[in-house]
């Protein structure tokens, strides 16, 4: 081996263990990423399963107004910005219809 492959291989080696270092590095960084990606996505599923509970509990409040004819139920839901559609008939609540709104008076 003469002098000129003897760089030509020392320098591919080196390149080599660049790339494995690199390589090395990526997925460390890869893990830590896919570990906080977990953490945000169990806390987006959390989140979305309070919201469908939340949803369930004002559609039965609105029920519950709709059967009682309770009009201290239909104010707690205006007053937490709760929208019912009115049937027309009994001007109650529909409770199928419920739809839910940001409070602008909620803290975040």
């Amino acid at each position: 081996m003469n002098r000129v492959q003897f760089i030509i291989v020392t320098a591919l080696s080196g390149i080599v263990a660049f790339c494995i270092l690199l390589q090395i590095i990526f997925v460390r960084l890869s893990a830590a990423d896919e570990v906080k990606l977990r953490q945000v996505s169990a806390a987006l599923q959390e989140g979305q399963n309070d919201f469908n509970h939340l949803q369930q509990i004002a559609t039965r409040v609105a029920q519950l107004a709709q059967q009682q004819n309770d009009d201290q139920l239909r104010q707690v839901l205006i007053r937490n910005n709760i929208q019912i559609k009115g049937n027309a008939s009994t001007n109650a609540p529909a409770a199928s219809s419920t739809t839910t709104t940001p409070s602008s008076t909620s803290t975040h």
